[in-house]
């Protein structure tokens, strides 16, 4: 009897623990790694996801250059974005890894296309805004 009891236990078990394993479901994500171009200008800002809105209001930006190159070069950046006479004052900030923070200060608010036109002449190449894909700086 308590072999009988006990098989029907075991039996019982089984067959729970089975359909349990049919009806499951096999969850899957993709993970992608982008890497980010040398000289991408970072933006990090709640009010960046809509680039066209966020350039038309804002007179100070802050950003990050990823692998800007070594201080030369980041002070090359500064007086070619220095350069034009919109700008009050452009300032560099802290380096944190690959990242090299700059502050421009504006006299007026710009749009978008003026912002892409001084990235290009400071040979910035790329934007990454928040948490999106990096876009050539012409695409955005």
């Amino acid at each position: 009897m308590k072999i009988l009891k006990i098989l029907s236990i075991s039996v019982l078990l089984v067959a729970t623990s089975v359909s349990n394993t049919v009806n499951a479901k096999i969850k899957t994500f993709k993970l992608a790694f982008i890497e980010i171009p040398v000289k991408t200008v970072c933006i990090k800002h709640p009010e960046a996801a809509d680039a066209t809105k966020y350039f038309a209001n804002a007179t100070i930006v802050s950003f990050e250059i990823y692998k800007a190159g070594g201080a030369a070069e980041i002070d090359k950046i500064i007086k070619l974005l220095s350069a034009d006479a919109n700008i009050e004052s452009c300032t560099a900030g802290k380096i944190t890894g690959d990242f090299s923070a700059i502050t421009l200060s504006l006299k007026t608010a710009k749009n978008k296309a003026w912002f892409v036109s001084q990235f290009k002449k400071a040979g910035l190449t790329h934007i990454k805004l928040n948490n999106s894909a990096p876009v050539e700086a012409d695409k955005l």
